[in-house]
């Protein structure tokens, strides 16, 4: 138990909370397509990096990099037969 300067019991600090670690699992897609589902929608793209706290697509079209942290990671997929092209 944890006392207050005025000798008052109070509640223990909250832990810290570090940044959610990427699954170990997600370095067996490195350069594969992959569509990734976050709480602000889905992006996709072909996984080049895994990171401890964060992962990078490099998109197909216009090649530019998109990095997800892993706490915003809600789910990933990997497509049977890779990117969907739009159809115009």
């Amino acid at each position: 138990m944890y006392l207050s300067p005025h000798g008052l019991p109070h509640c223990p600090p909250p832990p810290r909370r570090d940044p959610c670690p990427c699954p170990v699992t997600l370095r067996d897609f490195l350069n594969r397509f992959v569509e990734v589902t976050t709480r602000c929608g889905e992006v996709s793209g072909r996984l080049v990096f895994v990171g401890e706290n964060s992962i990078v697509l490099q998109e197909s079209r216009s090649g530019q990099h998109i990095v997800v942290r892993c706490g915003e990671i809600c789910f990933v997929r990997i497509p049977k037969f890779g990117p969907q092209e739009e159809q115009p």
